[in-house]
């Protein structure tokens, strides 16, 4: 929530309502509604008795400063268990900024702080079997995987996009990393065919395209 003493109050809602927009628009995401939160007073009670009552395992929260015309917009995640800031955003707007400058303002915010939920459900993954896995875990794992660029880890990385596939067919984000696992197979010069591993760059990436352009 933004403080409503220094923007009008249907901006404030107005920003929050796109952040969970955007958010909700990532499916490896499972975003509460707005509705859910409006109850709820942050300054009122500690971040885990929050996110206990929206059994929510990450929060977002903003503040507002003004000097002259010109806000400052801070956002922090916080991951709830732990009450720790994982990841913080601050822009800077003119007092009557327009859409165009609200659409800037959520775009920066759910890019900056998106991969750092990423980060942490890496570490929280780490060690659990494959079969515990959900496919939004599966994916992570892998992308790290293939980051890490250990041949023994890179081929676990496909074995795990290939459990996401069947588990979820309609999941493009685990078709998009499969066509960029056999594009670095041939960048490597790891493919045992190279002819094959280009065709299937391009179907895994149709595929994804086709799911979520």
């Amino acid at each position: 929530e933004f403080g409503k003493a220094l923007i009008p109050e249907h901006l404030s809602q107005g920003l929050v309502a796109d952040v969970i927009a955007q958010l909700s628009g990532l499916s490896e995401l499972k975003v509460i509604s707005h509705g859910s939160t409006l109850d709820i007073q942050p300054h009122q009670a500690n971040m885990s008795e929050i996110a206990r009552q929206l059994d929510a395992r990450y929060l977002l929260r903003g503040t507002v400063r003004k000097a002259g015309t010109q806000i400052r917009l801070t956002t922090e995640l916080v991951e709830a268990e732990s009450s720790c800031v994982i990841g913080t955003h601050t822009i800077d707007v003119q007092e009557t900024f327009s859409f165009e400058d609200q659409d800037r303002i959520v775009s920066n915010i759910v890019s900056t702080l998106t991969p750092r939920v990423e980060d942490r459900e890496l570490v929280r993954i780490r060690g659990k079997r494959p079969s515990q896995l959900t496919v939004y875990e599966k994916v992570l794992l892998a992308r790290a995987n293939m980051n890490a660029m250990d041949r023994s880890g890179f081929i676990e990385a496909k074995s795990l996009l290939d459990d996401a596939i069947d588990d979820e067919p309609n999941y493009a984000e685990a078709y998009a990393l499969a066509a960029d696992w056999y594009s670095l197979m041939v960048g490597q010069g790891w493919s045992n065919d190279r002819s094959v591993d280009v065709a299937a760059v391009e179907t895994y990436a149709r595929k994804a395209l086709q799911l979520d352009r």
